[in-house]
């Protein structure tokens, strides 16, 4: 077996096995979800879960310790979340909820409306809120000064053993956002928009610091803690119809990648009537590396011998669906 350098050694272990999500496809919500931490309408059962498993900060966690998924829904005045999280301890050491926030347990989400990337650490290109277990929302002013955020939110969570279901309704504002102002702009959401957005927790076990800092997108070692600055890190929500996201739930099903760990060749095959598609194999930065059109999704087989070994994440897609996988490259 070849060797990998332990940047990639390190990726290895902390990606485990569940879905990667690129391009997360969110359904509009027929009828208005009720926040109360229960999930049963019918908008959460158009959506599909995506995995929040890609230790940002810390060691490799434990499923008993910590395991988290999410989903998201809207309508046009909202983006609606659904998050659930098995945690073995759930912490709020400090009283005051502009202390040290980053370090009590909470859910962080990413948000840039616009999807347009770039820095927002003192501005409102794009917000990190990070939503405490009281409900408060924080996140960081144009006065380099942490504020609350609470009227952008509406939050409501549950508890079944040592699994806590988060459910929020969330106003997405413009980049003309000003703190205090009396009218700000909201955005109009609408089928097609594209949203930068991720996801990650901070997970305390009972101390004065977090011990965890788990997140829903892979990221190079340099970048796994700069997402609160800089938004070009953010994955993608793309907003479609409610029947879009089962399709692709089914075509994720029935989608086979083989083999895995590949040694020079990988195929491809999925079940029923697909057509066509294009391939696209991205490195762990996110630069593709290797691309092509117009394959059959019955039965295609991919030469990846120009590849190095390591990791990469094949994506296929068509009009009808757009599934990300994961294969290791290994001659």
């Amino acid at each position: 077996m070849k060797k990998y350098p332990f940047s990639l050694f390190i990726l290895f272990t902390f990606i485990g096995s569940s879905s990667f999500c690129q391009n997360y496809l969110a359904p509009k919500a027929t009828n208005i979800p009720t926040i109360d931490g229960i999930g049963n309408e019918a908008c959460w059962q158009e959506a599909g879960w995506a995995a929040m498993d890609q230790v940002w900060i810390g060691n490799a966690v434990t499923a008993n310790d910590f395991s988290g998924k999410y989903k998201v829904a809207w309508t046009a005045d909202k983006l609606y979340l659904l998050v659930e999280v098995t945690d073995d301890v759930l912490s709020d050491y400090y009283a005051n909820p502009l202390q040290n926030w980053w370090d009590d347990d909470c859910v962080e989400v990413f948000l840039d409306e616009n999807h347009s990337g770039g820095n927002h650490q003192y501005n409102y290109n794009a917000f990190a809120y990070h939503v405490s277990t009281l409900y408060d929302a924080v996140d960081l002013g144009t006065d380099q000064n942490p504020h609350l955020y609470n009227d952008h939110f509406t939050t409501k969570r549950t508890k079944n053993g040592n699994i806590y279901t988060w459910e929020m309704a969330i106003t997405l504002y413009t980049d003309a956002f000003v703190y205090g102002a009396l009218n700000n702009p909201t955005a109009t959401l609408a089928k097609s928009k594209l949203i930068g957005f991720s996801l990650a927790y901070c997970d305390n076990d009972g101390g004065t610091t977090r011990e965890n800092f788990i997140g829903s997108k892979v990221l190079a070692p340099a970048d796994k803690n700069n997402s609160y600055i800089n938004a070009s890190l953010f994955g993608t929500v793309e907003l479609v119809e409610a029947s879009t996201t089962n399709i692709i739930e089914n075509y994720e099903e029935q989608t086979v990648i083989y083999p895995n760990p590949s040694n020079g060749k990988i195929s491809l095959k999925m079940k029923g009537n697909s057509g066509p598609a294009s391939v696209e194999i991205s490195d762990i930065f996110n630069r593709v590396v290797l691309q092509q059109k117009n394959i059959s999704t019955a039965d295609a087989s991919i030469d990846v011998n120009s590849l190095e070994n390591g990791l990469y994440f094949v994506r296929v897609r068509n009009e009808n669906f757009d599934i990300t996988k994961r294969i290791v490259v290994e001659k």
